[in-house]
Protein backbone atom coordinates (compact mmCIF):
# COMPACT_ATOMS: atom_id res chain seq x y z
CA UNK A 1 0.00 0.00 0.00
CA UNK A 2 1.39 3.39 -0.98
CA UNK A 3 2.02 6.01 1.70
CA UNK A 4 -0.56 8.40 0.26
CA UNK A 5 -3.17 5.64 0.15
CA UNK A 6 -2.38 4.74 3.77
CA UNK A 7 -2.75 8.38 4.82
CA UNK A 8 -6.15 8.60 3.12
CA UNK A 9 -7.31 5.39 4.81
CA UNK A 10 -6.21 6.64 8.23
CA UNK A 11 -8.05 9.94 7.64
CA UNK A 12 -11.17 8.07 6.56
CA UNK A 13 -11.26 5.87 9.66
CA UNK A 14 -10.27 8.64 12.06
CA UNK A 15 -13.30 10.59 10.85
CA UNK A 16 -15.47 7.63 11.87
CA UNK A 17 -14.10 7.35 15.43
CA UNK A 18 -16.77 9.67 16.79
CA UNK A 19 -19.71 8.04 15.01
CA UNK A 20 -21.76 4.88 15.01
CA UNK A 21 -18.97 2.92 13.33
CA UNK A 22 -16.30 3.93 15.86
CA UNK A 23 -15.51 0.37 16.93
CA UNK A 24 -15.12 -0.86 13.36
CA UNK A 25 -13.01 2.18 12.49
CA UNK A 26 -10.73 1.54 15.47
CA UNK A 27 -10.26 -2.10 14.50
CA UNK A 28 -9.41 -1.09 10.95
CA UNK A 29 -6.83 1.43 12.17
CA UNK A 30 -5.23 -1.34 14.22
CA UNK A 31 -5.30 -3.71 11.24
CA UNK A 32 -3.49 -1.13 9.10
CA UNK A 33 -0.49 -1.98 11.24
CA UNK A 34 2.62 -0.16 12.41
CA UNK A 35 3.15 1.63 9.09
CA UNK A 36 0.11 3.73 10.02
CA UNK A 37 1.69 4.99 13.26
CA UNK A 38 2.98 8.35 11.93
CA UNK A 39 -0.47 9.10 10.48
CA UNK A 40 -2.24 8.00 13.66
CA UNK A 41 0.00 10.30 15.72
CA UNK A 42 -0.63 13.16 13.31
CA UNK A 43 -4.37 12.55 13.57
CA UNK A 44 -4.13 12.49 17.38
CA UNK A 45 -2.37 15.87 17.39
CA UNK A 46 -5.19 17.37 15.32
CA UNK A 47 -8.07 15.64 17.12
CA UNK A 48 -10.42 17.71 19.30
CA UNK A 49 -12.91 15.00 20.26
CA UNK A 50 -11.64 13.33 23.49
CA UNK A 51 -13.11 9.90 22.73
CA UNK A 52 -11.52 9.87 19.27
CA UNK A 53 -8.18 11.01 20.69
CA UNK A 54 -8.26 8.19 23.23
CA UNK A 55 -9.16 5.70 20.49
CA UNK A 56 -6.09 6.85 18.55
CA UNK A 57 -3.89 6.30 21.61
CA UNK A 58 -5.34 2.82 21.99
CA UNK A 59 -4.73 2.08 18.31
CA UNK A 60 -1.10 3.25 18.57
CA UNK A 61 -0.60 1.03 21.59
CA UNK A 62 -1.77 -2.00 19.63
CA UNK A 63 1.11 -1.64 17.17
CA UNK A 64 3.55 -2.55 19.97
CA UNK A 65 6.61 -1.04 18.32
CA UNK A 66 9.54 0.88 19.72
CA UNK A 67 8.83 3.80 17.38
CA UNK A 68 5.69 4.55 19.43
CA UNK A 69 7.58 5.14 22.69
CA UNK A 70 8.35 8.85 22.11
CA UNK A 71 4.63 9.40 21.47
CA UNK A 72 3.68 7.72 24.75
CA UNK A 73 6.46 9.49 26.65
CA UNK A 74 5.13 12.83 25.40
CA UNK A 75 1.64 11.88 26.57
CA UNK A 76 2.95 11.12 30.05
CA UNK A 77 4.87 14.39 30.27
CA UNK A 78 1.81 16.32 29.11
CA UNK A 79 -0.17 14.91 32.05
CA UNK A 80 -3.53 15.40 30.38
CA UNK A 81 -6.14 14.39 32.96
CA UNK A 82 -8.41 12.81 30.33
CA UNK A 83 -5.60 10.59 29.06
CA UNK A 84 -4.30 9.63 32.49
CA UNK A 85 -7.80 8.70 33.70
CA UNK A 86 -8.35 6.56 30.63
CA UNK A 87 -5.02 4.77 30.82
CA UNK A 88 -5.07 4.24 34.58
CA UNK A 89 -8.61 4.31 36.01
CA UNK A 90 -7.42 2.91 39.36
CA UNK A 91 -4.68 5.51 39.74
CA UNK A 92 -1.96 2.92 40.34
CA UNK A 93 0.53 3.86 37.62
CA UNK A 94 3.25 6.45 37.89
CA UNK A 95 2.57 9.60 35.97
CA UNK A 96 4.42 12.51 34.51
CA UNK A 97 8.15 12.91 34.19
CA UNK A 98 8.93 9.84 36.29
CA UNK A 99 7.09 7.55 33.86
CA UNK A 100 8.63 9.26 30.85
CA UNK A 101 12.09 8.72 32.34
CA UNK A 102 11.36 5.01 32.80
CA UNK A 103 10.17 4.73 29.19
CA UNK A 104 13.42 6.25 27.91
CA UNK A 105 15.54 3.51 29.52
Amino acid sequence: MARKELLEMVRQYVAQLSGDCADDAWHTLVELGPRALPHVIQAFEAECEPSAALALIRAASEYRIKDALPFFAALLVAQDDNIMTFSDPAGKFRTGRQSAKILRR
